[in-house]
């Protein structure tokens, strides 16, 4: 007897329906998971955003565990601020990893640096991380990578902010990202939460084998109790030597944010999770 056509078709959805995993042996994904320079000027923005408010554990990304130390806190003086960012490493009883809003886990310090409020025009400034700070970042904590170098970053129009780094240096076998990226802010809100973010541009470097990545589609990521800075949609290509990987963060054509990407190459097809 023939199967009913229902029937097929639903046992070859089923059959193609593919579970998310996280392969970090797929080389895309892996330059995916080494991409926070982002995540760093999110940091920074958060604090910028509030820095006239003394009540630190309102930032978005940076809960209680983010300890602010001022070295220059004052605009008024003419040189912007400056202070170094510690995430749970004063306090020997509490030196474990600080998990933030957006999904990844720090440790150690870095070195913020801005010359202007943050509703004032052509602001300038830069993100530091010394090998000192011995400062540390990934989506788990027992995956957390080394990083140092540094982050400069600048905003151009009234919503629009650019950020590049000539190399982002990490602890497993000399892998570096360079990176020219623009942010677009769509909501005219002071701060990240509510808002809602495009991010466009390119990077390169080498993790594990030398790369190329560009935003082919500009990438939408929502700050809100749902998303929480997820990716809503977006598509990159990233060149491997000969091989053409893309990924798409919108792959099950979903209006829901999720930490899922589908990459594919050629006619295969992995849905992985971003952590």
């Amino acid at each position: 007897m023939k199967k009913p056509l229902f029937i097929f078709l639903f046992l070859s959805f089923v059959s193609c329906k593919k579970d998310a995993t996280t392969d970090e042996s797929i080389p895309a994904l892996n330059i995916e998971l080494h991409d926070y320079a982002f995540s760093l000027f999110l940091i920074g923005y958060d604090v910028l955003s509030s820095v006239d408010s003394t009540n630190q554990s309102a930032l978005y990304i940076n809960n209680n565990g983010l300890q602010i130390e001022w070295i220059d806190s004052l605009f008024t003086d003419g040189n912007g601020i400056e202070a170094l960012f510690h995430f749970n490493n004063l306090d020997s009883f509490t030196n474990t990893p600080l998990y933030s809003r957006e999904g990844k886990q720090r440790k150690g310090t870095l070195k913020f640096v801005a010359d202007k409020p943050i509703n004032e025009a052509e602001i300038k400034g830069e993100i530091e991380i010394l090998d000192s700070y011995n400062f540390k970042v990934g989506y788990n904590s027992s995956k957390m990578q080394s990083v140092a170098g540094k982050l400069t970053f600048s905003k151009r129009l009234s919503q629009v902010w650019d950020i590049s780094s000539t190399s982002l240096l990490f602890s497993d076998g000399g892998n570096s990202i360079n990176l020219n990226k623009t942010i677009v802010f769509k909501n005219k809100l002071q701060g990240l939460w509510g808002n809602e973010i495009t991010l466009t541009g390119k990077s390169d470097g080498r993790i594990v084998n030398n790369f190329v990545s560009e935003i082919t589609e500009p990438l939408e990521i929502l700050f809100t109790d749902k998303c929480s800075a997820l990716y809503k949609k977006g598509k990159k290509s990233i060149l491997l030597g000969d091989e053409k990987w893309i990924a798409d963060f919108d792959g099950f054509n979903s209006p829901d944010c999720d930490r899922l990407v589908k990459l594919s190459i050629g006619r295969k097809e992995f849905y992985e999770n971003m952590h």
